[in-house]
């Protein structure tokens, strides 16, 4: 059976089928092992979160936003533009702040002192607008 690091190595590789690997902030862990809940049975899920390249940007491309099965367990990883990924924080949205706080990740070589600024600031991040964050998770439920 494969470890959770082992199966976010492959959700980097299919990642890397889609976008320039220097494109990758990193793949971030989501779901059930997180909190703990995992059983032997459990799939992994992850959030690889992309930087738009120069020319994306300037050809005003649409973002990157594409959900890729890994492995045969269920398991998959969500693309997901870095300009997405900050909207979703500001509406406070628990299924991407999620990914601020696990401690299973790949990080992408280039982005080390960037991801130190953002994931030394994640608990303003996820408490910066209390009513959203309840509204989010309300509606969530």
């Amino acid at each position: 059976m494969l470890t959770v690091m082992e199966r976010l190595y492959m959700h980097w590789e299919a990642a890397k089928s889609v976008v320039p690997e220097e494109q990758i902030v990193g793949v971030f862990l989501r779901g059930s092992q997180n909190y703990g809940l995992d059983n032997p049975t459990s799939d992994v899920d992850s959030l690889c979160l992309v930087v738009p390249s120069v020319r994306d940007v300037a050809m005003m491309r649409p973002p990157v936003a594409k959900e890729i099965k890994v492995g045969t367990d269920g398991g998959h990883v969500t693309l997901m533009d870095i300009r997405e990924f900050v909207k979703q924080i500001r509406r406070q949205n628990p299924n991407i702040l999620e990914v601020l706080f696990t401690k299973f990740m790949l990080r992408g070589e280039g982005f080390g002192l960037n991801f130190y600024q953002l994931y030394a600031k994640r608990e303003e991040l996820a408490r910066y607008d209390r009513y959203a964050m309840v509204q989010s998770t309300l509606g969530m439920a």
